[in-house]
């Protein structure tokens, strides 16, 4: 028994010498890691007992190969070339009361697809540095919530309003608006004011009707039928009139006051800076603009969603007046060039059916237009393309419609747009078909895509003839879930020009037919 003991004790003591043998050697071994071989990263999910963060990052790039070459627009790199863009978002909220909180988001205000340029044209710069990167409150708002049924926000913030898919408005405005749900109805009011230095405003209001909303056993929606009816009402004032009766691009006072030096001509024909706009013509290349009074954008929206199937419908009108004007000495005011009346439709439709992994998808797409009478960019225009009552369906702000990835899309406050062409939906009718592929267990998918694009009504041609077949995009998208926090998308697009194709709303199409290729993709990461 002592010797068994005995031997236990001498191989513990053994087995602790070995022990101290083998660390002694570990450390006469041991090279310690200098300053910058490591990096200890931590995850931090609470920074403060009163403060939420949260936060996101997009880079984006694009790259067009088309024939005939598209035109840059100004500030913008060739279409030809590979260009980046990245957007940077940080979201504050305070959590010191359960019913009123401030919310801010900032974000970095970078133009999109932004030159990558060390040698500014006005001066040289101190430092290497390609981009200059400004921090900007993009949404800052006051939330009260009464119950979790009940939102009031005060300040900046996104909106999207009317169809809620970029028919009608998609943005951010300052103002006033509301979510509520009363029983089974829900509505949204609001009052946003349009620019700080106009008494221009924007007032909507909505209801949302469940017909009937039924759970399945897990007590997830499982067959909804949804009825929302809007209307807005809005007035804005000194907007540019494009060459397409569409709201045009707006001018720097700086810029104009230049061109009025040379009474905006340049020999024979307008300034090129003005390629875009409409102008007075009968010689008078003094830019349109027009106020827009009284405008009304009214409609109804339906949705039905089961298992199999889902089905989308809306039913838009805008009726209001545009009264025109040439742009005054003091770019304001000029002389009155009539007001006539704007009364426009549009709708869209969509039936898909699921099944597995899969999804197809049938659509239609309708907005009324005008037959284009001339080029109301040319120095002997007439004035006739717009001095007429309009019957197209135009967007309170054009291009944020994301119907297709390469056509349209051209940029919204969802993180997936922009990398289009951002096209007006005005006289425009699309055919399309949709299939998509969803890994099993992941949002890993990928989605292609068939449209066929007509105009409503023939536009003007560069030769002076006229056209209404715009083409035919097939679009591909790849998205992948790289980690619960990081998307990836990829979309390789490719479109058949038609004789009425441009790469913008505002110039006369190429007339002749050609190809274009669209590369577009996306990181995008969240916390």
């Amino acid at each position: 028994m002592h010797i068994s003991l005995f031997l236990r004790r001498l191989l513990l003591a053994s087995s602790c010498l070995l022990l101290l043998n083998t660390s002694l050697w570990a450390q006469s071994n041991f090279i310690p890691l200098e300053k910058g071989d490591y990096k200890e990263l931590e995850e931090r999910p609470t920074y403060a007992p009163v403060l939420e963060v949260g936060g996101s990052y997009r880079l984006r790039n694009r790259w067009i190969d088309a024939s005939p070459e598209p035109e840059t627009p100004t500030g913008f790199p060739n279409a030809g070339t590979l260009s980046f863009e990245q957007d940077l978002r940080i979201f504050l909220r305070s959590t010191a009361h359960r019913s009123a909180s401030i919310q801010l988001e900032l974000a970095t205000a970078q133009a999109p697809f932004n030159n990558a340029d060390l040698r500014p044209p006005a001066e040289r710069p101190n430092a290497p540095d390609s981009q200059d990167v400004d921090l900007v409150a993009r949404q800052a708002y006051l939330e009260f919530r009464a119950n979790p049924r009940d939102q009031l926000r005060i300040g900046k913030q996104e909106l999207r309003l009317g169809d809620r898919r970029g028919k009608v408005f998609s943005g951010l405005l300052t103002g006033i608006a509301q979510q509520c749900t009363a029983g089974s109805f829900c509505y949204e009011a609001g009052a946003l004011k349009l620019q700080d230095d106009t008494a221009d405003w924007l007032y909507t209001l909505s209801l949302d009707y469940p017909l009937f909303y039924e759970l399945d056993a897990a007590g997830q929606p499982e067959n909804v039928m949804r009825v929302e009816v809007f209307r807005i009402i809005y007035t804005e004032r000194n907007i540019p009139l494009g060459r397409n009766n569409a709201p045009g691009l707006r001018l720097s006072n700086g810029d104009l006051d230049r061109l009025r030096g040379t009474s905006f001509a340049n020999t024979n024909s307008c300034s090129s800076e003005l390629k875009r706009q409409a102008v007075v013509g009968g010689q008078d290349c003094t830019p349109v603009h027009f106020d827009a009074t009284s405008q009304d954008y009214y409609g109804v929206r339906f949705m039905w969603n089961t298992p199999s199937w889902r089905w989308y419908s809306d039913l838009l009108g805008n009726q209001g007046n545009r009264a025109y004007y040439s742009l005054g000495p003091n770019n304001d005011y000029g002389q009155s060039l009539g007001s006539y009346a704007v009364a426009g439709v549009a709708t869209e439709h969509e039936l898909s059916y699921l099944w597995d992994n899969h999804q197809v998808t049938g659509l239609f797409l309708y907005a009324s237009g005008d037959e284009q009478l001339e080029d109301g960019g040319s120095i002997d225009n007439t004035g006739q393309n717009y001095q007429r009552s309009i019957r197209a369906f135009h967007e309170i702000v054009p291009g944020t419609y994301r119907g297709t990835n390469f056509y349209f899309n051209g940029g919204s406050p969802d993180w997936k747009s922009g990398t289009g062409l951002g096209h007006t939906i005005a006289n425009t009718q699309m055919l399309g078909a949709r299939y998509r592929f969803t890994v099993e267990a992941s949002e890993t998918f990928y989605e292609a895509g068939l449209y066929y694009l007509d105009h409503v009504n023939p536009v003007m041609t560069s030769s002076g003839g006229k056209a209404t077949h715009i083409g035919i995009e097939w679009d591909n998208t790849f998205s992948w879930k790289l980690r619960d926090f990081v998307t990836w998308d990829l979309e390789l697009n490719f479109f058949r020009q038609g004789k009425a194709f441009r790469y913008d709303d505002y110039q006369p199409s190429v007339s002749e037919t050609g190809s274009a290729t669209h590369f577009a993709s996306r990181v995008y990461y969240s916390f």
